[in-house]
């Protein structure tokens, strides 16, 4: 109480009375810079003076903000081309100047545009003699093709006994991803790409469908893309199958608001619940809808899980965990968080020690950068050398400073959180399977979040459900690298073949065997051509 600046003989009634005031005027100061920094402020994990994350650049940098950083980083490098030991940075990853080309894909269709001399530049100014070609340089550019339709024309053959004219027979039509509908596969496909992956509301792509005089009613758009959700749940499921089975997995969480069939106000929030692998697993991840965030959502979600379970502090998660043979695993990306919140938000006097925090989590960090590339064991025995003395560290700084701290000030909630925490947060230690932090899923979730910000809702469950099919299905053809049109564009093709054998066989076209497959029959071609 003494740096609040009591007088002396003031009675310990009154001391309480404004050290309570005291400390909730630091509460509701914090709570006015948590609100100025969530509408005005930066919205990067990044240190005033020390970059404690990996760096990001924004989505949507203005161009002349990247060339003024190369600029930035060009004058660093001439001034320290001197006598002075050149400036290090934290990543390793090789920068391109803008000007620098790359050489466009060679898959890419070429155009060839011959630029000749006219037959008066052909001839020598000095002698009068024909030019002769002697080579050609070639400069290639990029241009883009507006998007183009067909329609294909399915002809079906009838045939008929010629002597009693019966027996009528015709060929047999090939099974639809949605049966009795004009849409072909490829048109599917593109339609959720642009939804699903681009983030482009149906009602935008029914204008671009306009453009090309194609009346296509978003309506009838919604309707195809909540038939396709349904037709490859059974590939979803398989992919759900594999993620469950693995000894690691991630789990979040994210609101989206359905305006009816949830027996709630259409303002309120319904969830996704999203999985995603681990580090030694094939990259995937599923997206399935809940109406609420509550435990009985996880024990449904995460029904028939063994292994490490890696989610934030949501109590949702306590049941499913409390198992015994489920072990919670906490992510250092939300701790990080926290401190990165009482640093920018807080009251002065805790920032210091806010920062403390930052520069060992941030060390945890740079490690992990290290041992990624590394085999489990590699990653355990770097782990313990280098990241467990900064656990300890860690765990000094809360010993010695647990009793100092105002508990509902921004720092207080962070030591809140990381000591509720601190049970989970050293499993990576010994596991080289386990991950630092959630950011695999929470990286997942964040193309759902920013198509969430242009079509805002879903109508219906049914709607909800179908997204979470595709998105699952994109996210994980996005994680094994494919392209998501081609792949989806298979996938819509050959699902109403396999579907019709009795026990269908969907591991081909599972995003990581499909990847493989296509690989395969890359190699073939190139060695018959």
């Amino acid at each position: 109480m003494d740096e609040i600046g009591f007088p002396k003989n003031l009675p310990d009634e009154f001391k309480a009375y404004f050290a309570a005031a005291h400390n909730e005027i630091i509460y509701l100061k914090e709570k006015i810079n948590t609100l100025t920094r969530m509408y005005f402020g930066q919205k990067s994990e990044r240190h005033a003076k020390e970059e404690l994350i990996l760096p990001q650049g924004s989505l949507f940098n203005e161009p002349e903000q990247i060339i003024s950083e190369q600029n930035q980083n060009d004058n660093l490098t001439e001034n320290n081309s001197s006598n002075e030991p050149p400036v290090t940075k934290p990543d390793p990853k090789p920068t391109r100047k803008p000007g620098g080309k790359k050489p466009l894909p060679d898959n890419l269709p070429r155009e060839i545009k011959i630029h000749d001399l006219t037959e008066e530049e052909k001839i020598c100014k000095n002698d009068l003699t024909h030019l002769v070609a002697i080579g050609e340089d070639i400069v290639e550019k990029l241009d883009v093709v507006p998007m183009s339709m067909k329609v294909i024309q399915h002809h079906y053959l009838k045939y008929a006994c010629p002597c009693c004219e019966q027996n009528v027979l015709k060929a047999k039509s090939e099974p639809s991803i949605i049966p009795a509908s004009m849409a072909e596969p490829g048109l599917l496909a593109h339609i959720a790409t642009n939804k699903f992956f681009f983030a482009l509301p149906l009602y935008r792509q029914e204008v671009l469908f306009n453009q090309k005089n194609i009346e296509i009613p978003r309506i009838t758009l919604a309707r195809w893309m909540i038939a396709c959700g349904n037709a490859i749940l059974p590939l979803v499921n398989e992919i759900k199958k594999y993620i469950l089975s693995q000894s690691v997995l991630h789990c979040d969480e994210t609101s989206v608001q359905v305006l009816s069939g949830t027996g709630k106000d259409p303002t309120a929030k319904t969830y996704m619940w999203v999985l995603a692998s681990g580090l030694e697993a094939h990259p995937a991840v599923v997206f399935q809808y809940y109406s609420s965030r509550s435990q009985k959502s996880a024990n449904d979600f995460l029904a028939g899980f063994a292994g490490y379970l890696q989610a934030d502090g949501y109590d949702g998660y306590n049941s499913i965990c409390n198992l015994p043979d489920v072990t919670r695993v906490g992510c250092w990306a939300h701790i990080r968080r926290k401190f990165e919140s009482a640093f920018k938000e807080g009251a002065s006097a805790g920032k210091l020690l806010a920062e403390k925090f930052l520069i060992e989590i941030k060390k945890l960090f740079l490690v992990e950068r290290e041992v990624i590339p590394l085999t489990v064991d590699e990653r355990v025995k770097i782990r313990q050398e280098k990241s467990l003395p900064v656990i300890n560290a860690i765990r000094k700084l809360i010993d010695d400073n647990i009793n100092k701290i105002v508990p509902r000030s921004k720092l207080g909630s962070a030591f809140g959180y990381i000591s509720n925490e601190w049970p989970h947060l050293e499993h990576f230690l010994n596991n080289g399977n386990i991950s630092l932090s959630n950011n695999r899923v929470e990286n997942a979730i964040r193309p759902f979040a920013i198509g969430r910000k242009n079509w805002l809702f879903s109508d219906t469950i049914e709607g909800a459900e179908a997204s979470a099919a595709i998105y699952s299905l994109i996210g994980s053809a996005k994680e094994n690298d494919l392209h998501v049109e081609d792949y989806l564009t298979d996938v819509f093709t050959q699902l109403p073949y396999l579907l019709k054998e009795e026990k269908p066989a969907l591991t081909s076209l599972l995003p990581w065997n499909w990847k493989n497959n296509l690989s395969a029959q890359k190699t073939t071609d190139s060695a018959a051509s």
